[in-house]
């Protein structure tokens, strides 16, 4: 199963987390399930976001819908870089 982070620079950390959390069911929609959330120890207005993804294609149209960029201007989200994974087999 193919892992996402996202680092995310955001206006106010508080105000993002409400938002964030309140999009869980959204992003169940598209094959996501949240993981841990974690907040940068150098930066407090920036955070790791950790989900695990059942399919990256369909994870990815949530990425591309109105309704996310409305819920990212909403968060106060000033910048975000995705990351992508795939654990090895195990043996």
């Amino acid at each position: 199963m193919p892992e996402m982070m996202a680092r995310v620079e955001v206006e106010n950390f508080e105000r993002w987390l409400v938002n964030h959390r309140s999009q869980r069911g959204r992003r169940a929609d598209y094959g996501m399930t949240d993981g841990p959330v974690y907040r940068d120890i150098d930066d407090a207005r920036a955070a790791f976001v950790h989900l695990h993804v059942q399919d990256l294609d369909k994870a990815r149209e949530w990425f591309q819908t109105e309704e996310f960029a409305q819920a990212t201007e909403k968060a106060g989200v000033t910048g975000r870089t995705f990351f992508f994974s795939v654990a090895p087999p195990t043996r």
